[in-house]
Order: C-alpha cells, then structure tokens, then sequence
C-alpha cells in the first residue's frame, strides 16, 4: 500500500477536527507538490469547499496528483473526463483511460468488464412507464436497471455505509438523522465512475430532466425495525438549497419484509422489485412544495432493504457557487 506522508495525515488529521489553520497547511502541502494534498484540495476545489469552487483549477490538481501516481486521482481524472466536469467531455477518451489503468488497477478491471453489460440508458430511451398517478404524477419504470447495473451499487456503497446524519449549516456539526434511522452513502462527484454516471444518465433519460440536475446518488439500507418517516423532499419555501422537483428511488434487492414507499395522504403503498425505479414530483404547478407528496418508508420488518435514490433539482448544480 502506498504511504502517506506526516504532514498529509496531520493536516488531514486537523481538518477532521476543524482545527484552524488545517486548510492553510492542506493548501500548502499542494502547493509542494504532494500527491495525496493535490487530491484532496483538488477535491476542494470541484466541491467549493474551504475557498471557491473553480472546476478548471480542481481538475488540473487532481491530475497533477494522477501524474505522480496518486491511485484515486487517477480513477477521478477517469470520471470527470467522461462527465466534462473542469475540461471539455470525452467519453471516449475516459473509457480509453479506464482500459489502460485496468491492467494494474483491480477495481478500475471490474469496471471496465462490467461496463460491457450496462445498458441501463437504452432501456430508459425506449421504456415507457407504468402510471401509478397522474396527479400527482408517480411513475415506475420496471426492469429500468439489470443485475449488473443495481448489483454494483450494492457492491461499491458496502464499505462506506454509515448511519444517517445531518449536517447542522450554522454550525457543521452532523447529528444522527431523527426522521430516518438507515446506513447511508452517497456517491461524491469525484468518485462517479462510468458506471454511476450510466445510471444516473438513464435516471435523467426516463424522468425527462438533466444529469447536472440530480443530486448525489444515495445507496441506503435499511434492516429490521429501520425506517423513513414521513416527510417531504421538498425544501420549505424561502429555503436556500434548490428546489427537489423530482425524487427517484431505485430498488435494489427483494429479500425483506415491510419496507414499503407509503404516501399516507394519498393512501398509496409501492414496492418495486430489484432494478425497478419509481420516480414522483414533489412539486405542485405553482413550483412549490405540494403537500399531498409525504411519503415514508416503512419499517422493515425482516432482512434488509437496499435502495438508491436520487433527488432531482430545477437547477444545474455544477453552475452553482458550492456543492457540499
């Protein structure tokens, strides 16, 4: 395993604890050359976090951190080539580079096999939906996503699972979510690799909006007696974040009990099968929160439930000033 070095760890160490002076000394380091500094403030960077976003300056960094062989780097210069994200798109050229690194890379080999079997966006071009509403509008696309394709989120999101936090915004203190009580992850720009981003290119493709709308996709899992309360995905109006127009959840498994998606106020329950995706509007005509769309996940009751989900916005989140 390739080591890190003293300074990285300690500063890393620092910003963990929000110690003052963390960043500077993060920044620094980047400066001197070190690799995993590079990555990380690169990171920075893409996601405006400690300074302004700047997509062009976060991809050069985190491909002078590839240059020096920093493994990550090296898959996330993959990832934002193919998405277009602080150099123009090149699907291509991303693809090219993922075959070369998976000759030494383990896991960018798995992708390059698996990708041959993804074929998730031609089925959301010529699927029709199943209307379960018209109004509100809630639509399930069965089949959307094949074994290959829902298998891997299982398999990428296992080891990152935590349970559920908020972020508090005035102070950035994370507590443990009261609303839902599941493990999980979510997918940061850096780390969609071709394979996400063809699943996220098919959830755009079929719910009829953009992939720079969507939000982080999120794998959760939820076991015995775990569940999601009602609530809203809309934010209340006047809130700052944009609007979640559209909510996909994508089911990935079938062995549990319970669990199902219940709207109490429209005395609907649905549960899809795996790889069936169910997309509904959170939003009214008048573009605001329509209040007939609380829904929950209910308890599940035995095994577990896997799911992804992706919260759609009216906005391009790659032109916004920040992206946390």
């Amino acid at each position: 395993m390739r080591s890190q070095s003293e300074s990285f760890l300690s500063a890393a160490r620092g910003l963990r604890a929000n110690a003052p002076g963390a960043a500077p000394a993060m920044e620094a380091l980047a400066r001197a050359g070190d690799a995993d500094a590079l990555m990380m403030v690169g990171e920075f960077r893409l996601r405006g976090l400690h300074g302004p976003r700047n997509l062009v300056k976060g991809f050069r960094m985190v491909a002078s951190a590839a240059d020096k062989g920093q493994p990550e780097a090296e898959k996330a210069v993959i990832y934002l080539t193919a998405m277009g994200v602080g150099r123009k798109a090149n699907p291509a050229l991303a693809r090219s580079l993922l075959r070369q690194l998976a000759r030494r890379d383990r896991f960018a080999a798995i992708q390059d096999q698996l990708l041959d079997r993804v074929t998730c966006v031609g089925r959301a071009r010529a699927m029709a939906p199943e209307v379960i509403l018209a109004d509100p509008a809630i639509k399930i696309w069965r089949g959307l996503f094949n074994e290959a394709e829902y298998g891997y989120l299982r398999h990428v999101a296992n080891p990152f699972l935590e349970p559920a936090m908020i972020v508090d915004p005035a102070t950035g203190q994370g507590y443990l979510d009261p609303v839902r009580n599941s493990d999980t992850t979510a997918v940061p720009m850096i780390a969609e690799d071709l394979i996400v981003q063809a699943i996220e290119q098919a959830i755009a493709e079929a719910s009829g909006t953009r992939v720079d709308q969507g939000e982080a996709l999120t794998i959760l899992r939820y076991g015995p007696s775990q569940q999601y309360h009602p609530h809203y995905d809309a934010y209340d109006e006047g809130h700052p974040t944009p609007q979640r127009q559209k909510t996909a959840l994508i089911w990935l498994n079938s062995e549990y009990e319970g669990g199902e998606t219940h709207f109490p106020r429209l005395g609907l329950t649905v549960r899809g099968m795996p790889g069936d995706m169910l997309v509904f509007d959170n939003l009214g005509p008048d573009g605001r929160r329509d209040d007939r769309m609380e829904h929950a996940g209910l308890p599940v009751t035995r095994g577990e439930k896997w799911l992804a989900s992706r919260w759609i916005t009216v906005a391009n989140l790659l032109e916004l000033p920040r992206v946390d």
